[in-house]
């Protein structure tokens, strides 16, 4: 029937419905791209370690890491108890840090030229991990200083018969 018919006089039978096809497949293939954009991200950011948080086994490595960062060397024998490295703070990474000092060690430690006590504080204006509670220590010595690169500030105290140092560490 169809052959005997001049090309153009040829229709098909629901013009609409080649329209509803396209528009169908369309939106179909918009999810498909919003599905694997979204996920290919969640992925990017699980990779991506953006806040480190330990509480309360810090690892000798992390230990370590909060020496280099700070400069403050801890006598043999310190635990880590609370360790927390922020690399998108604003702009510029941060790190806290709460560590147990061994009793009999603790004016060894005071020591550290970088523990000598400053009068003036500048206040904190971080979000702290819940750990974070040097108002709560019965304070022996707090104090800050400046590195090359980066501002540290410290409270080391006693809390539950332990001697305990916070160390807040932040680039400028």
């Amino acid at each position: 029937m169809y052959l005997n018919q001049p090309i153009s006089t040829v229709t098909s039978g629901n013009p609409s419905t080649s329209i509803g096809k396209w528009i169908v497949r369309s939106f179909l293939a918009l999810v498909v791209a919003t599905v694997l954009t979204v996920g290919a991200g969640l992925l990017y950011i699980r990779g991506q370690t953006l806040v480190e948080t330990v509480y309360p086994n810090v690892s000798s490595a992390q230990l370590a890491d909060i020496e280099k960062l700070t400069g403050i060397t801890f006598p043999s024998g310190s635990i880590g108890l609370g360790y927390e490295y922020d690399h998108w703070t604003c702009i510029d990474p941060s790190m806290t840090a709460k560590v147990r000092i061994p009793s009999n060690l603790l004016d060894e430690f005071r020591t550290n030229k970088l523990l000598s006590p400053k009068s003036e504080r500048s206040n904190i204006s971080a979000d702290f991990p819940l750990w974070w509670k040097p108002d709560e220590l019965t304070k022996i010595a707090e104090g800050e200083y400046h590195t090359d690169a980066a501002w540290v500030q410290w409270t080391l105290g006693t809390e539950s018969n332990d001697h305990v140092i916070y160390i807040y560490w932040a680039i400028y």
